[in-house]
C-alpha cells in the first residue's frame, strides 16, 4: 500500500457560514491509501498519523512506491482537479473498460458543507498515461438509493429510478465500494435525502459532463443487469458443484489483490464444461 498526500486551496466564498470557511482554510491536506484499483481517503485519525511520518513539500504529492502508484496519484491528481474546492474524494475505484485503452474510475464524492450528502460520479481518462480526465456519470446518492450485487462479478445502483451497474478491476475493491456505498446510503436515508431537499450541489457537476460519446454510452450501458434463475435440474446441480469447486480453488490459488471478476468466470466455466450463463446465475 502506498501513501500520497495532495495540498488542496479551499473555497472561501461558496460556505454561507463562517465557522464552515474557518473548516475550509483549515482542511488543506488530504491523505490517501494507494492500493490496486482503489484510492481511499483517510480519515482524520490516520491522517493525522501518516502526516507525523511525511513532511511533503508545499502544493506536491508525497508518493511512495512503484510506477503503478505514481500512475495512480496522476490519476487522482487529475479527478480532484475536477472538484469544486470544498468537495472531497472519499473513495476513486477503477472499472473494467470495453476498450483496452481508456482508464474509468467511479469515485464518490462528499462536500464540506453538508457531509450527509455524497455523489458518484464516472471520470474517464483517454489512457493511462494521460494527465487529463472528463465528468461521463453524475449520480446523487438519494434516500431511495439502493445498492445491489450483481451476478458478473460487479454491483448495481439505483438512485431515483436510475440504475447503472460497475465492475471493479479487483474483487477485493469490490467490497471497499461496497462499504463506502452502503455508508452514502445510510446517511441519505437519516438526513432525508430527497430531491428538492438537498444536493443542490451536485447540479455543477451535471453543468461539466464533457466525456465523449462513447465514454457516455459505456456509464449508460445496461447489459447484464437482471438475470432469471431457474430451478435447479439435475444437471444444473452438478454444475452448480463443480463450479463451486473450482471457485474454491481459486480463493486458495489465486493472488486476490490481482483477481477479477473476467477471471472468476472463465476460470468458473471450467474450460467450457459449463456455461457462461450458469456460472454467471450461480455468482448471483
Amino acid at each position: 500500500m502506498a501513501l500520497l498526500t495532495l495540498h488542496r486551496i479551499p473555497s472561501i466564498s461558496t460556505a454561507p457560514d463562517e465557522s464552515l470557511q474557518r473548516r475550509g482554510r483549515l482542511q488543506k491536506r488530504e491523505s490517501f491509501a494507494l492500493v490496486k484499483g482503489a484510492v481511499l481517503l483517510l480519515e482524520d485519525g490516520d491522517r493525522a498519523d501518516i502526516n507525523e511520518e511525511t513532511s511533503p513539500a508545499p502544493a506536491s504529492p508525497v508518493k511512495e512506491g512503484n510506477r503503478g502508484s505514481d500512475t495512480r496519484s496522476r490519476q487522482l491528481h487529475a479527478m480532484v482537479e475536477l472538484l469544486r474546492p470544498e468537495d472531497t474524494i472519499k473513495l476513486a475505484v477503477q472499472l473494467e473498460s470495453v476498450s483496452p485503452t481508456r482508464v474509468r474510475y467511479l469515485i464518490v464524492v462528499s462536500t464540506l458543507g453538508n457531509k450527509q450528502e455524497s455523489i458518484l460520479l464516472g471520470m474517464d481518462f483517454p489512457n493511462s498515461d494521460s494527465d487529463q480526465c472528463t465528468i461521463g456519470l453524475v449520480l446523487p446518492v438519494w434516500s431511495d438509493t439502493q445498492v445491489y450485487l450483481d451476478g458478473d462479478g460487479g454491483f448495481s445502483v439505483t438512485s431515483a429510478e436510475e440504475t447503472r451497474i460497475f465492475k471493479p478491476v479487483s474483487m477485493q475493491t469490490m467490497w471497499s465500494v461496497l462499504q463506502v456505498l452502503h455508508g452514502c446510503c445510510e446517511r441519505a436515508v437519516k438526513a432525508v435525502v430527497i430531491p428538492g431537499n438537498g444536493l443542490e450541489w451536485a447540479q455543477h457537476y451535471h453543468q461539466h459532463v464533457e466525456s465523449d460519446r462513447f465514454c457516455l454510452n459505456e456509464w449508460e450501458a445496461m447489459n447484464d443487469l437482471e438475470s432469471v434463475r431457474r430451478d435447479g435440474d439435475g444437471q444444473t446441480v452438478s454444475n452448480e458443484g463443480l463450479i463451486k469447486e473450482h471457485l474454491r480453488d481459486i480463493m486458495r490459488t489465486e493472488d486476490l489483490d490481482n483477481l477479477t471478476s473476467k477471471m472468476v468466470t472463465h476460470v468458473g466455466r471450467c474450460e467450457e464444461e459449463v456455461g457462461l450463463h450458469e456460472v454467471r446465475e450461480l455468482l448471483e
